[in-house]
């Protein structure tokens, strides 16, 4: 799992670790939990033990509060750490906002997929009724992505019996 902790996802920390927490628990230690901005850094481990919560807080305050999904985030990750998405489903929590070249970003998306069974993306922008894909980024990823959520759709589709059933399909969000 990837959480998007740059500025533009700021206040939304608090859902993203409780659903990385819910991950983590169903997975029985299978999973990986990583904060992305402009570099990223795995926090399965400050996430699995309560103690280390504050720990945690302090880490993501000091990444970095650019966005840079494509390189070096995700390139990074499929680079270092292949065998944490290997043959797994990729769920991604990010508006999508990539400061650099959309075509960049749509390249560490592709080499993610590439690996992965699947990429869940939840897009907390989609969450207002009517709303659409409003990064170039995230246009440009469309591809090589299976599902396109808002935290809503999570609601009402509960995202582990979509991945149990093999269920994924993209979301017809307007672009």
């Amino acid at each position: 799992m990837l959480i998007d902790v740059s500025g533009s996802m700021h206040g939304l920390e608090g859902w993203e670790v409780s659903l990385a927490l819910s991950i983590l628990r169903s997975s029985r230690g299978g999973s990986h939990v990583y904060a992305i901005s402009s570099e990223y850094r795995e926090i399965t481990d400050y996430l699995r033990l309560r103690s280390m919560q504050g720990e945690l807080s302090a880490v993501i305050s000091s990444m970095d509060t650019g966005t840079a999904i494509g390189p070096p985030a995700l390139a990074g990750l499929v680079r270092e750490h292949p065998e944490h998405a290997e043959g797994r489903h990729a769920v991604v929590v990010s508006d999508g906002l990539d400061l650099g070249d959309p075509a960049k970003m749509a390249e560490g998306v592709r080499a993610l997929r590439m690996l992965s069974r699947s990429i869940l993306w939840i897009d907390p922008l989609l969450d207002n009724p009517g709303s659409s894909v409003r990064t170039d980024g995230l246009l440009a990823s469309l591809p090589f992505i299976d599902s396109l959520v808002s935290r809503r759709d999570l609601l009402t589709r509960p995202f582990h019996e979509a991945f149990r059933n093999g269920v994924l399909r993209v979301t017809s969000y307007r672009v």
